[in-house]
């Protein structure tokens, strides 16, 4: 059975995060959904144009701030929701996949982190998992000084250097 995917905020980051559920054999639903719908459907357009697997997506408009419509859009019954939305609405969309009994990950960071955190249990009690700060820091570099850190005997300290992860205008990485 393949999962089926609600992908919030689709921003440079949650269009990668689109593009690589869109390839993966394990994702046959996924709904793109943000508050800018039109630019949202042309993406998604583009994706069709140049691969068949994007035809799994189905783009929606939402506002993350309105408590219903999240909730609305939650009873679809996701196995889990790709949170690629600023940070400041992290606490609102984590809440409302809890109450949905729908696992979250999320790419954001920094103020909400605490508040997050403590909604560890009830997420727990219901059954859901939360994956906060998922992103690129804190998250993959995270991830990357774990995985070095198990293969080295000792690691007294490590130095991790993160730059900005948004391409310059005009170079070929912006326009992907």
């Amino acid at each position: 059975s393949t999962m089926k995917v609600l992908v919030i905020g689709l921003g440079r980051m949650g269009q990668a995060v689109l593009r690589d559920l869109m390839e993966s054999d394990e994702v046959g639903e996924i709904v793109a959904a943000d508050i800018h719908i039109e630019t949202l459907k042309d993406y998604v357009d583009k994706l069709r144009e140049i691969d068949e697997r994007a035809e799994k997506i189905e783009p929606i408009r939402i506002d993350a701030t309105d408590r219903d419509q999240l909730r609305g859009v939650l009873k679809r019954g996701f196995d889990v929701v790709s949170d690629c939305l600023l940070w400041t609405y992290t606490p609102l969309v984590t809440k409302a996949c809890i109450d949905a009994g729908t696992s979250h990950v999320d790419l954001s960071s920094e103020p909400s982190t605490q508040e997050i955190h403590e909604l560890d249990k009830t997420a727990k009690d219901v059954g859901v998992t939360i994956i906060p700060d998922c992103g690129q820091d804190p998250g993959i570099d995270n991830v990357v000084e774990g995985y070095a850190a198990r293969k080295l005997d000792k690691v007294k300290k490590i130095h991790m250097y993160i730059a900005d992860g948004i391409p310059q205008k005009g170079t070929p990485a912006y326009y992907n």
